[in-house]
């Protein structure tokens, strides 16, 4: 296998690592069951994604068994990353206000909100 090019998964790639973070190691079949596309194209993409480094193939059967190489926690983090560098200059700032000015937040994730900001700036004044 090749050295991981990148872990920001295309739109495709994405939608294979949520139904593979779902239901666990899966063989195409079982992907494709949980998927509206040709079980070819989840093939297809599940080779790229294994080239790619984001998903792991155990060959030892017959049916290949795939599975995600991150979490969903570890994959969100490198694409928000990657969406923080990239389209906000590295901005926290820039990217959550645009973030809460784009839909409605519930009163509990706002109150969620607050609660990490205070248990941040708290961890900060320890340093």
């Amino acid at each position: 296998m090749k050295k991981p090019k990148t872990l920001i998964p295309t739109e495709g790639e994405l939608g294979i690592l949520h139904v593979l973070w779902r239901i666990g190691p899966s063989t195409v079949t079982q992907v494709a069951k949980y998927m509206d596309r040709p079980r070819t194209t989840i093939l297809t993409l599940l080779q790229i994604m294994y080239e790619k480094g984001l998903v792991t193939r155990d060959e030892s059967r017959f049916a290949h068994i795939y599975e995600a190489r991150q979490s969903a926690d570890q994959t969100r983090q490198h694409m928000l990353k990657n969406v923080l560098d990239r389209a906000f200059e590295g901005s926290t700032y820039q990217m959550v206000m645009k973030a809460l000015s784009m839909n409605p937040v519930s009163k509990k994730e706002l109150d969620d909100i607050q609660k990490l900001v205070s248990e941040h700036k708290k961890s900060k004044r320890k340093l």
